[in-house]
């Protein structure tokens, strides 16, 4: 196990070898979907984000398809396509996204970083949030440097917080349940995040 407090094992995690990272990041703003949530606090303009993280496939390939162009012309979504990787490999970026820097790491190893993080902004708001996601039990799919979360000492150290990093199967729960977080960040398995398209 990564730590006392956190359950999820560096056994569930596969480092591949990335190529050169171009991100393509949706950045879906979803408007208020009648959603109903403990502790939802409404928006003037939206009630939820959700980040998807996808890597490696250049815009005009990944907009091509018709997956993107379709949940990218929803009328309650917005489309933020100048994104770019500060570094490369992959890491960097993913801390980056949450910390606000890269915290100096330049590589794919485990770091573990302390220091105020996109978490500690959201937890001094009301509301419930994801914090990541990681795979299913027994598949090894997702690799540690695609969550920066477990990379922060305050998440990777605290129970509560490392049980809001919940396989990916638990977004599509919340949907059928409404119970939808405010806060999701998404990051697809490697199979399926445009890794190695």
């Amino acid at each position: 196990p990564l730590s006392k407090n956190c359950s999820i094992s560096h056994n569930h995690y596969t480092l591949i070898k990335m190529k050169h990272f171009t991100s393509v990041i949706l950045f879906l703003i979803v408007a208020s979907i009648g959603v109903t949530v403990n502790a939802i606090v409404t928006g003037t303009y939206f009630d939820r984000i959700v980040l998807v993280i996808f890597e490696n496939t250049g815009y005009t390939k990944a907009i091509a398809q018709d997956y993107f162009k379709n949940i990218t012309q929803r009328s309650n979504g917005l489309l933020l396509s100048n994104f770019f990787a500060v570094t490369h490999p992959s890491q960097p970026n993913y801390i980056a996204e949450i910390y606000g820097s890269t915290a100096g790491i330049t590589d794919d190893s485990n770091h573990n970083i302390a220091g105020k993080n996109l978490v500690d902004l959201l937890e001094a708001k009301a509301g419930n949030c994801y914090t990541g996601a990681t795979a299913p039990s027994g598949q090894h799919l997702y690799a540690r440097k695609h969550n920066p979360f477990i990379s922060m000492d305050d998440i990777r150290t605290n129970s509560t917080r490392c049980a809001k990093i919940v396989p990916g199967t638990q977004l599509d729960t919340d949907i059928n349940n409404n119970a939808v977080p405010q806060f999701v960040y998404y990051t697809p398995n490697q199979n399926n995040d445009g890794h190695d398209t």
